[in-house]
């Protein structure tokens, strides 16, 4: 029995044992396989070098995982006086190291500097049959954490980001469990009388084995989206991996146990179309463009947020007489909350905040503007501050959260408001009447469409002043930016067009759409923008690409906003590669970035008192010495540190 690799891209198949003695249990990271030998050790083979490495000292072990430049087992050395414990080994330093000393510590997972276990140290007999608890070692600060507590059985842990899943007996069957080290929130997956057994997970997705249907299928369940699906083959199939949208697992449909390899289908992100005249939100899949569900909601709905979950969706009115807002479940589609708010004029505009935490909506009227601030954990309005305007329009927040800019309409100005306090700390003049508002995903710069200038204003975050004024079309009057930053679109309602502005040039070219077009929205992956055409009933898909309309989807009556979710926020992790990682001083070596999570921001720290904050830096060397190298990268959800030495 050998270990065998297959390569997607090239549709090789490479044998990374040659030897007569049988091999179990691979794991893989970049270039390099892990496994144990029968003998039980642990080998690696690195496949740029086809270098093959015994890594453990002489002894027993077992079931190795692999992650950066580490590589963990269970197992116990000659002499010792028996049971199991964790082991690591640095492949940087050539060091190993042994985490744990109860002798009752088995099957470990590495992801980052954290490793996850499952150890008997509370059971009475040690023997794997009793209280097995997970428990969890950071590398990076030798602290060790107990995350189950309870007297049942817990088993086979993984770990991805900052989630830990594992199997669990607590229910009299065996359930998949997991728990979130960000809020320290452990969740139930799985609830039905079957056994679920050996879960991994990557980004939102977990996989498992599961006897529900009289043999085992491998069951995926998405956090983000709460929907749970399954294989249908009537063989059996067992011991599921997951990486992106690919899982593989083995499988006994041809009488002996194969590989097999699935795709997951790419649904979403979903755009929430609000019908003003039907009292609806429509639900279309962007990967499809269809509508999967139509949700009634309260009468004249008009501004939609969506939580970067994806688990709610808020709706306002602009109707004077309701000041209301509604909360969509995306599980079900459903209506959860409806809240009346006591203000004078209708509630117009909704921005979130990244985190999901808030959720800001406008209020008043000639009289003056309000800002409201709204929980999203409670649904309720936890502050309403007069602001410096009348007739509010649109709400939008900077990508780090400290900032939310209004449009008022009646004032020709744009406000700026410190979030710690929800006051306006800048009023900036613009162009007459300004509705549209959006935000560069870097923070740096504002677009205003001033619907009576027919321009649209492009404001300096840093400064709060306009430092360029694009002359657009007839009544311009919402506005999106792309996720890079290198196209602003804008709807004109009485024009039927949508244009598009190159934020290098401000050269501006005109898109035919529908009837009427109101809101507007780029897709998280920028290839596809979604128009309301209000005078149509129906959105117009635009091709990023061509500038071209592909698409019309009909939904409701009016459609005037469009909400798209973003997908989840999580903590990063830090990874990086080195080349070379040795020669002669002066050596120039090229840093990689390979952290996972969508950091945002990098910084690195060279070992020679030199940093850089550049995703992919190149670094000069002076002097012959070993140096630690530390990457810390950051998004709205947190950060992760690796640090990883190089000569």
């Amino acid at each position: 029995m050998g270990i065998y690799i297959y390569d997607l891209s090239t549709k090789k198949e490479i044998s990374t044992t040659t030897n007569e003695s049988d091999q179990y249990c691979p794991d893989v990271y970049d270039n390099k396989v892990v496994w144990m030998d029968n003998i039980w050790d642990i080998y690696m083979y690195d496949l740029s070098t086809s270098k093959e490495t015994q890594i453990n000292k002489p002894g027993s072990a077992y079931f190795p995982g692999i992650y950066g430049g580490k590589i963990v087992w269970e197992g116990s050395y000659y002499g010792d006086e028996g049971g199991s414990d964790i082991h690591v080994y640095d492949l940087s330093t050539s060091k190993e190291s042994q985490i744990t000393d109860s002798g009752s510590a088995y099957s470990p997972a590495i992801y980052g500097n954290s490793i996850v276990w499952e150890d008997y140290r509370n059971d009475e007999n040690s023997d794997r049959n009793g209280n097995g608890d997970i428990y969890m070692y950071n590398l990076s600060t030798s602290k060790e954490t107990q995350i189950t507590t309870n007297e049942s059985t817990q088993m086979a842990p993984a770990i991805y980001g900052n989630r830990i899943v594992w199997m669990d007996d607590r229910n009299g069957n065996w359930d998949i469990y997991t728990y979130d080290l960000s809020t320290s929130k452990e969740t139930r997956i799985t609830t039905n009388p079957s056994a679920s057994y050996y879960p991994a997970i990557y980004g939102d997705r977990i996989v498992w084995m599961d006897d529900r249907n009289g043999n085992f299928d491998i069951y995926m369940y998405d956090l983000a989206t709460h929907q749970e699906s399954h294989t249908t083959d009537k063989s059996n199939q067992y011991y599921p991996a997951i990486y992106g949208d690919k899982i593989v697992w083995m499988d006994d449909r041809n009488g002996n146990f194969d590989i097999y390899m699935g795709t997951l289908s790419q649904a979403g992100p979903y755009a929430y179309i609000t019908n003003y005249a039907s009292n609806t939100v429509s639900v279309i899949d962007t990967a499809t463009n269809k509508v999967t569900a139509t949700v009634p909601v309260v009468y004249g709905p008009s501004g939609v947020a969506v939580i970067p979950d994806r688990k709610k969706v808020y709706v306002n009115v602009a109707n004077s007489g309701s000041n209301t807002f509604s909360v969509i479940d995306t599980a079900t589609n459903k209506v959860i909350n409806s809240i009346y708010i006591k203000i004078d004029g209708g509630v117009r505009g909704s921005a979130v905040s990244p985190d999901g935490k808030k959720v800001y909506m406008l209020g008043g009227d000639q009289s003056g503007s309000k800002i409201l601030v709204i929980d999203t954990a409670t649904n309720k309005v936890t502050d309403i501050e007069s602001i410096d305007g009348r007739d509010a329009a649109e709400v939008a927040v900077n990508p780090d959260g400290s900032k939310v800019y209004v449009t008022e309409a009646a004032d020709d100005h744009v406000d700026v408001i410190d979030t710690a306090t929800n006051d306006v700390t800048a009023t900036v003049p613009v162009g007459s009447q300004p509705y549209g508002i959006a935000v560069s995903s870097d923070g740096s710069t504002i677009y205003v469409a001033n619907e009576q200038s027919n321009t649209v204003s492009v404001i300096d975050t840093a400064t709060n002043t306009v430092t360029a004024t694009v002359t657009v079309g007839t009544h311009p009057y919402e506005v999106a930016v792309n996720p890079a930053g290198t196209k602003v679109y804008v709807t004109y309602y009485e024009s039927n067009t949508v244009s598009v502005i190159d934020t290098a040039t401000n050269k501006v070219t005109t898109i035919p759409v529908g009837k009427n077009p109101n809101g507007i929205a780029v897709t998280p992956d920028g290839k596809k923008v979604y128009v309301a055409n209000s005078g149509s009933n129906n959105i117009s898909v635009i091709d990023t690409a061509t500038n071209k309309v592909t698409d019309n989807v009909k939904v409701g009556n009016r459609p005037i906003a469009v909400g798209m979710s973003m997908g989840v926020a999580q903590i990063p992790g830090a990874a990086f590669s080195a080349s070379p990682t040795s020669g002669y001083s002066p050596l120039v070596v090229a840093f990689t970035d390979k952290s996972t999570g969508s950091p945002t921001s990098w910084k690195w720290s060279f070992g020679d008192e030199t940093t850089s904050t550049a995703k992919n830096p190149t670094h000069t060397y002076s002097k012959a010495g070993k140096y630690t190298i530390s990457l810390t990268v950051k998004n709205v959800a947190g950060s992760n540190t690796l640090k990883s030495p190089t000569t």
